[in-house]
């Protein structure tokens, strides 16, 4: 697990939001939409600085996995899939005949 700063996250954040703003006011881009992208990019910018600088955590508690019993069903289909592989039925499969070509069309003449 991960512990996040939000200090260094969310000043990064601001400034990039408040340079894109201006980088598109400049640019001549309607307020609205300078305002809209700027938060986007602020945030973009907000989850990265704040994902790069997090400091790992303890770990979780690893729970052993208990052993699954296999249902009869599996049990069914487990048992030809393995004599399958078993007497390497697998090398000893007919080959599959390849599809035939069409014939090769000649091209028209141009008048």
């Amino acid at each position: 697990m991960y512990k996040f700063k939000d200090s260094d996250g969310k000043e990064a954040g601001l400034r990039v939001w408040i340079g894109f703003i201006l980088g598109f006011w400049l640019a001549g881009v309607r307020a609205e939409l300078c305002i809209f992208l700027g938060a986007i990019g602020g945030l973009a910018t907000w989850y990265l600085i704040s994902a790069w600088r997090a400091e790992k955590g303890d770990a979780p508690p690893v729970k052993s996995p208990a052993p699954s019993p296999i249902s009869p069903l599996g049990q069914v289909f487990r048992q030809p899939a393995e004599r399958f592989r078993k007497f390497g039925l697998a090398q000893r499969l007919p080959k599959i005949p390849g599809l035939p070509r069409w014939p090769a069309r000649k091209p028209r003449k141009r008048l």
